[in-house]
């Protein structure tokens, strides 16, 4: 869990690119 909240910045990115 803890190794995903370091991702976040990576998972932002990516949710964005998802969502567009």
């Amino acid at each position: 869990m803890l190794a995903r909240a370091r991702d976040t910045r990576r998972t932002i990115p990516v949710v964005v690119h998802l969502d567009l």
